[in-house]
């Protein structure tokens, strides 16, 4: 079985193959992709709490996912893993692929 990344994981893994930073931020405050899931796992929506939630700590969805996204620099954590940096340069190659 295939382990599941968390989109925070997700968003991370993205950085390490060069995907910017606005890319990752615009795929995770889809409200049209977080709808989609919702409605897949009959949980209604949740937009007006997570908007809420966003007001209420003055800031930005953007800015959130900026900060989860850069708050670890996921090459220096696999490097000093002991992944190599022909395996880094492997990962990223298989990861576009």
């Amino acid at each position: 079985m295939t382990p599941q990344l968390s989109r925070k994981q997700a968003g991370r893994h993205c950085r390490v193959v060069g995907v910017s930073l606005a890319d990752i931020a615009d795929d995770h405050v889809s409200h049209l992709r977080r709808a989609e899931l919702c409605a897949r796992l009959d949980l209604g929506d949740d937009t007006p709490a997570i908007d809420r939630l966003i007001a209420e700590h003055g800031t930005t969805a953007h800015q959130v996912i900026h900060e989860v996204v850069t708050s670890r620099d996921m090459a220096a954590y696999l490097r000093s893993g002991g992944l190599s940096e022909a395996d880094l340069t492997a990962l990223r190659e298989r990861l576009l692929d």
